[in-house]
C-alpha cells in the first residue's frame, strides 16, 4: 500500500484520510463527523422487476426498509446518503415498492435523504417527485471525501463508491468456502458491499495492502493488509 498512514483499521472502526468511519452489520458505513447513513446499491423493485418477467421471487423491498431503519436507529444518522442505484428498474415500480418506500420515507422524515444516481437510476428513472429524496449526479464532494457511484468517477481522489457489489470467498477449518459481502478498502477508495438483498456479487482477490471488512454471524472483522 502506497500510503498506509491513510488508513489505520481496528476491526469495523477505521480511520481513511483522516475521516473516522464505522462499518456496520447490516450493509451501512457511519460517518460520525457528518452524522451521515451511507449505503450503496439498493435495488428496489429488482424483485418486482423479475415478477415482471414472468419469474416468481418473493418481494424483499420491505425487509430492506426495516434492516435501513435499524441502521439509522442505531446511528441516531442526520443524513442518509445512497451512492446509487435507488431503483433497479423500470419494470420494478410496483405500487408495492413504491408505496413501501413512500411510507418509509414518512417515518424517516427528519432524515435528509439524497441520491447520487447509478447506471441503475438512468434506466429506472429518479424516485417519484413527491419523495423527499435529493438526486443529485456524482462525484460530491463532502469535507476530505468524495462520493460516488463508480470508482471511475474519483479520478485517483480519495472516496467512498458502490457499484460492484463486492464480497470475498472465505475457507473453514474443514476448507469449506463461504462467500461474503464485503466492504473493500484500498489506499483511495473505500467500495460498500450492495445494500439489497436481492443482488449479486462480484467476487474480490484481495491485493498486498487492501482491506476486506466482512459481517459473520452478527460481528465485523477486517481481512487483509
Amino acid at each position: 500500500m502506497g500510503a498506509r498512514h491513510s488508513i489505520a483499521v481496528m476491526g469495523h472502526v477505521f480511520t481513511f484520510h483522516s475521516v473516522e468511519l464505522e462499518a456496520l452489520p447490516g450493509r451501512g458505513l457511519y460517518w460520525p463527523g457528518a452524522k451521515a447513513l451511507l449505503i450503496a446499491d439498493p435495488h428496489f423493485g429488482k424483485a418486482a422487476a423479475f415478477r415482471a418477467a414472468g419469474v416468481g421471487v418473493p418481494e424483499t423491498v420491505n425487509a430492506d426498509l426495516e434492516r435501513l431503519s435499524s441502521l439509522l436507529q442505531k446511528t441516531k444518522a442526520r443524513e442518509l446518503i445512497v451512492l446509487g442505484d435507488f431503483l433497479h428498474a423500470a419494470s420494478g415500480r410496483s405500487p408495492v415498492v413504491l408505496d413501501a418506500i413512500r411510507a418509509w420515507c414518512q417515518t424517516h422524515r427528519a432524515v435528509k435523504i439524497t441520491l447520487i444516481r447509478g447506471n441503475h437510476d438512468l434506466r429506472a428513472a429518479d424516485p417519484p417527485g413527491e419523495f423527499p429524496i435529493e438526486v443529485v449526479d456524482g462525484p460530491v464532494q463532502r469535507d476530505a471525501l468524495w462520493l460516488g457511484h463508480r470508482s471511475e468517477e474519483l479520478a485517483g481522489r480519495a472516496g467512498i463508491v458502490g457499484h460492484i457489489h463486492p464480497a470475498i470467498t472465505l475457507r473453514d477449518v474443514g476448507m469449506q468456502m463461504v462467500r461474503l459481502p464485503c466492504f473493500h478498502v484500498t489506499d483511495d477508495c473505500i467500495t460498500l458491499p450492495a445494500f439489497g438483498s436481492f443482488t449479486g456479487c462480484h467476487t474480490l482477490r484481495l491485493q498486498p495492502g487492501q482491506i476486506a471488512i466482512v459481517e459473520a454471524d452478527g460481528q465485523m472483522m477486517a481481512i487483509g493488509r
